[in-house]
């Protein structure tokens, strides 16, 4: 083993190390999960839109409310932390939906597609990879979400609520 070798293993080892000890101060837990969906019961009627999620979705949220009363902010989080806590949150709730209720949000697309007048067929090839790689992504976020289900599963009417999935 040369010494670039033994040099390269201590600064994974010091890496891994770094990682474990930042690691919990970004883990999420149900004080900060319901921070975050108080706050959101407070900006999505001011906003007028239902809570979604995208990699982008809790940057435009802390946006609107910068524009506002600053709400987020108040509640003890920085950008950096909304947007960790935001997106755990989410990933959350969409691991809490039943399987079979998550699958019948994306049943039936394919026809819907295929059905639409004007589009050849090459554009509606291109809408169902698209489509296909929607349903990926929010698995993904699902299968993500499994690590934060403790923390919002109290939550998850609130947030079914908010999503407009409440019944």
């Amino acid at each position: 083993m040369t010494i670039a070798m033994i040099g390269l293993d201590v600064r994974m080892l010091i890496m891994a190390a770094c990682i474990l000890v930042v690691a919990p101060a970004f883990a999420l837990d149900r004080q900060k999960a319901e921070a975050v969906v108080a706050v959101l019961e407070e900006l999505s009627p001011a906003r007028g839109e239902a809570v979604y999620y995208d990699d982008e979705a809790a940057a435009d949220w802390f946006e609107f409310d910068q524009e506002g009363d600053g709400r987020i902010v108040a509640a003890g989080f920085t950008q950096e932390s909304w947007e960790t806590s935001y997106e755990h949150t989410m990933k959350g709730f969409m691991a809490t939906i039943p399987e079979i209720e998550f699958r019948s949000a994306y049943d039936g697309f394919e026809v819907k597609i295929g059905a639409i007048p004007g589009l050849t067929d090459a554009q509606k090839r291109e809408a169902m990879t698209e489509w296909q790689a929607q349903i990926d992504r929010a698995t993904g976020y699902r299968s993500e979400g499994a690590l934060y289900v403790h923390a919002v599963r109290d939550l998850a009417e609130r947030l079914r609520a908010l999503s407009g999935l409440a019944e």
